[in-house]
């Protein structure tokens, strides 16, 4: 969910291995900008939390970032 140009709520339905790892995005992404610049850096960094995460981060920022235009 976007409110006034932030995401206001963020759910992600995914069969990851790591539930934990969607936990912390979801959370990461409420009351951030909605734009691309802040979704790639806020993967980037869970990236680097958790080796174990990476692939699927990639997957999950590349969905949510083609959503994202620019």
């Amino acid at each position: 969910d976007v409110v006034h140009g932030s995401i206001a709520a963020a759910e992600i339905f995914n069969d990851s291995l790591y539930p934990e790892m969607i936990a912390k995005l979801e959370k990461a992404l409420r009351d951030m900008p909605y734009h691309h610049d802040a979704v790639e850096l806020l993967i980037a960094d869970l990236q680097q939390d958790n080796e174990d995460w990476n692939k699927s981060l990639q997957d999950i920022g590349d969905m949510l970032l083609n959503e994202i235009k620019g």
